[in-house]
């Protein structure tokens, strides 16, 4: 295990105040005090109210179409059902998600586990009257050692449940891809699925680590597959998905895309990787590669999209993925300052825009079904905050619109 402090205190601590101050914006909850873990409090929801990068634009001031109360409990059975017998190909499924319609209920999953060893659950808004769906990975940062998982908490730890959940519907309102009155949401009739975050480990873990004498779970691979049985089983035969997430949640749509693949093989499958690139080589420091697939065992995830080439440059997991997934639309947001990705990768906020231009120069521009929206500025996370982003005269909310409508006008954008 890779000694995190010796690579530079001031690295360490820079690391935990940005990640702290984006989980201020997200309601992450308390972290945990060193040594110990604490309770996740409210939501994982990385990327409420954003900096502005120019431009504004409302909502439509309607008759509300969703309850905005607190969540309801699941009426169904808590455990991951059965499989579906009938079914002679395609992944395993599980007992079919029964919620009322427009409103957002928190289905407990016995089979799934925050970092320090709770189960967690997913929040569901369905639609009867629509058969898209966006699914989309909440945030909160990340951990990989004892350093950043116990002393500096640059994670939001568990627990994770229904009442974490409740608090954290009041940034899931207006202005956000989940607002069902706006006009300029083009997600406003999907159903939407929240995969909560409580593990550490980018939604890609799969194993379990000790870190000083206390073991940590790094399940986030795990609770997706519990997941995905039963949202499968709840949309037979949806005709768009979109895969989104924010900041820590944006790696987890780029990795977890091909498992949603698997259970809509049918759908015209889109993916949103919000204020989280795979930047090119070192500029994703090699020791915190490593650490991430000794102590995730990220290389189950990465390995069958991208195989050795991601070692030692995540960024070839975009034409990877690009390429295992021909027909989706695969859209690549950041500011090019980010504040919080510069600090999660020790880089100024002149290296991080270099670093981002290359990325989008070398690697994105070439493929065919990548797209990328390039902001001035530092602000860190769009998809709860549109209307607050605005790059080349083009408006976020526009971008998104065209993405998902297969427009042509769906191009990439940079200041």
């Amino acid at each position: 295990m890779i000694d995190f402090i010796a690579r530079g205190a001031s690295r360490s601590f820079a690391i935990a105040a940005a990640l702290a101050s984006a989980c201020a914006l997200a309601a992450c909850g308390s972290a945990s005090t060193a040594g110990s873990v604490a309770d996740g409090g409210a939501a994982t929801l990385d990327g409420g109210a954003a900096a502005s990068d120019g431009g504004s634009r409302g909502s439509d001031g309607g008759a509300p179409l969703v309850d905005g109360g607190a969540a309801q409990s699941d009426g169904g059975p808590t455990d991951a059902g059965a499989p579906d017998a009938g079914a002679d190909a395609g992944p395993p499924l599980g007992a079919a998600i029964d919620a009322a319609d427009l409103t957002w209920t928190f289905v407990d999953f016995p089979d799934s586990t925050c970092d320090e060893g709770t189960p967690t659950g997913l929040g569901i808004n369905k639609n009867s009257a629509s058969n898209d769906v966006v699914i989309f990975f909440a945030g909160g940062g990340a951990c990989w050692d004892t350093a950043t998982c116990q002393q500096l908490n640059t994670s939001t730890h568990g627990p994770y449940r229904g009442a974490q959940f409740t608090a954290s519907l009041g940034n899931l309102g207006s202005g956000t891809i989940f607002d069902r009155n706006s006009t300029l949401n083009p997600f406003k009739t999907f159903n939407y699925v929240i995969v909560p975050y409580c593990t550490g480990d980018l939604h890609a873990g799969s194993a379990d680590a000790t870190y000083d004498g206390g073991v940590f779970h790094h399940r986030g691979r795990t609770n997706a597959l519990a997941f995905a049985k039963r949202v499968g089983a709840t949309f037979r035969n949806p005709g768009k998905v979109v895969i989104a997430g924010s900041s820590t949640g944006g790696f987890g749509a780029l990795l977890n895309a091909p498992l949603w693949r698997e259970y809509f093989p049918a759908a015209k499958l889109y993916v949103i990787d919000d204020s989280a690139p795979f930047l090119v080589g070192d500029a994703i420091p090699a020791t915190t590669r490593a650490a991430w697939f000794s102590s995730w065992n990220l290389a189950a995830v990465v390995d069958p999209t991208c195989g050795q080439a991601c070692r030692n440059n995540l960024a070839a997991f975009y034409p990877a993925l690009a390429a295992r997934l021909p027909g989706a639309r695969i859209a690549v947001i950041s500011s090019l300052q980010d504040n919080v990705i510069r600090a999660l990768f020790s880089e100024s906020g002149t290296q991080l825009e270099s670093n981002l231009t290359a990325l989008a120069n070398d690697v994105l521009t070439p493929l065919a079904n990548v797209r990328y929206f390039l902001l001035a500025g530092q602000s860190h996370t769009t998809l709860l905050s549109p209307s607050s982003h605005i790059t080349a005269t083009t408006e976020l909310w526009d971008w998104l619109t065209w993405l998902v409508t297969d427009s042509a006008s769906w191009t990439s954008k940079r200041p």
